[in-house]
C-alpha cells in the first residue's frame, strides 16, 4: 500500500517565518504549519487578513481567502481553519459551506479562552451560527480539555472532538536541562507577550519593586511590544528597578533569553486568555510559571509552578515567588518535565490521525 498523501489548506492568522509573531493564533498556527511540512503534509496556506483594517480591509482580506481556497480546490482535501468567530461567524460559516461544496473535510481548530463565554453572552443569533459552524466540520480542535464537555453539551458526537493543545518543537540540547538557583544568585524573571494592562504586567512591575525591597537580587525582562503611550508608562513606572525592556524576539532571541530565566510572571487578567503560547515555551526550558488562575493556566501548569486568584494582589505573587526560590530547582524539572509529557510535537500524531481517517470517525 503507498504512502498516504495529506493535503491541508491551512486557514487562519499565519505568521511569517524569521519574523515575530502578531499574536499566539499566528504563532501557534506557522509552528504547526511547519512542522505538518517536516512530516511530509502538503500545506496550502491561506492568511487571514490582520488586525485593524476597519470595514473594507476585513472586506477585501476575507475576499481573498475565499478566493485562495477556490483557486486552490484541486491542491487540498482538508480544510484546517482557525476561526476567529464573533463577528466573523456568518462569513466563516460560508466559507466553511464552500468548501463542503468542493467536497473537502474540515477541521475546525477553536483557539484561544473566549469560545464558552461568547457562546453564553451572545444572543440566539450567534449560537445558531456558531452550531451550525459546528455542524460542517468533520472535527473539532479545542485548546482547552474544559471545551470537551461543552462541545457535547452542544451535540457534538466526543469522537469527533480533539484535545489540540499549543506546544513546543522539544529540542533536547536546550530544554528540560538541570540547572540550579544558587544562594545570592540574582533571581531572573520573564514576562513574554502583549504589553497591556490586562496581562498583568504593571503586576509583574510591583512584583519586583517587593522582591527586590526585601533584599533580593532580580533582574526582570519584559518581552513584547505595545502602544507607545502604555510603554513610556511602563518606563515611568520601572524607574529605578532591575527592569528590561527587550522588545519583540525571534524565536532564537526568545529560546537564548529563556535559557538563563529562572520565573516567569504571567499574572493576566484577560477575558480571552487560553494556552499561552509563552507559557509552555517558558517551562520546556524549566522557567517556572507563576500564573493567575486564568483561561486554561490551571490545566497548563498542574502542579509544576503557582496558580493564583485572579484578584490576587502584587504581595501575593511576590510571596509566592520567593518561595519559588526556595524550591526552584525541583519546581523547575517538573515545570520541563511536564512539557514533555503533555505538550511536545507529539500532540501532532492525533491531529495527522484525525486527517488520515474518513470522516474523522
Amino acid at each position: 500500500m503507498g504512502k498516504v498523501v495529506v493535503r491541508v489548506a491551512y486557514a487562519g492568522p499565519l505568521a511569517e517565518a524569521g519574523k515575530p509573531a502578531a499574536g499566539g493564533y499566528a504563532a501557534a498556527n506557522l509552528r504547526t504549519i511547519l512542522q505538518l511540512r517536516a512530516r511530509g503534509v502538503e500545506v496550502l496556506e491561506i492568511r487571514y487578513p490582520a488586525g485593524g483594517l476597519g470595514f473594507w480591509g476585513y472586506a477585501v482580506g476575507f475576499l481573498t481567502v475565499f478566493w485562495g481556497l477556490f483557486k486552490g480546490r484541486e491542491g487540498y482535501d482538508i480544510l484546517h481553519i482557525t476561526p476567529l468567530r464573533r463577528h466573523f461567524v456568518v462569513v466563516e460559516v460560508l466559507l466553511l459551506s464552500m468548501v463542503r461544496v468542493f467536497g473537502k473535510r474540515v477541521f475546525l481548530d477553536v483557539r484561544a479562552g473566549t469560545f464558552i463565554l461568547n457562546y453564553t453572552r451572545r444572543g440566539a443569533f450567534y449560537r445558531f451560527w456558531i452550531r451550525r459552524m459546528l455542524d460542517l466540520a468533520d472535527a473539532v480542535g479545542v485548546e482547552g480539555e474544559v471545551y470537551m464537555d461543552f462541545l457535547v453539551g452542544l451535540g457534538v458526537a466526543r469522537a469527533r472532538i480533539l484535545y489540540f493543545p499549543n506546544y513546543v518543537v522539544w529540542d533536547e540540547t536546550v530544554m528540560g536541562a538541570a540547572r540550579t538557583l544558587g544562594q545570592g544568585e540574582t533571581f531572573n524573571m520573564i514576562y513574554v507577550g502583549r504589553m497591556v494592562p490586562e496581562k498583568g504586567v504593571e503586576t509583574a512591575l510591583d512584583v519586583v519593586r517587593d522582591v527586590a525591597g526585601r533584599g533580593e537580587r532580580v533582574l526582570m525582562t519584559f518581552v513584547g511590544s505595545g502602544e507607545p503611550s502604555y510603554m513610556k508608562k511602563l518606563q515611568n513606572l520601572a524607574d529605578g528597578l532591575p527592569v528590561v525592556f527587550a522588545g519583540s524576539l525571534n524565536d532564537a532571541g526568545l529560546a537564548s533569553l529563556l535559557a538563563v530565566q529562572h520565573l516567569f510572571i504571567f499574572a493576566t487578567r484577560h477575558e480571552g486568555e487560553g494556552h499561552a503560547n509563552a507559557l509552555t515555551e517558558a517551562m520546556s526550558f524549566g522557567v517556572v510559571p507563576l500564573c493567575s488562575e486564568q483561561g486554561f493556566n490551571a490545566s497548563v501548569v498542574g502542579d509544576a509552578g503557582v496558580v493564583l486568584p485572579v484578584t490576587a494582589p502584587a504581595d501575593d505573587y511576590a510571596t509566592s515567588a520567593l518561595r519559588v526560590r526556595d524550591n526552584w530547582a525541583a519546581l523547575s524539572a517538573a515545570a520541563a518535565g511536564r512539557v514533555r509529557a503533555r505538550f511536545t510535537e507529539r500532540v501532532l500524531d492525533d491531529l495527522m490521525d484525525a486527517y488520515v481517517k474518513s470522516g474523522f470517525s
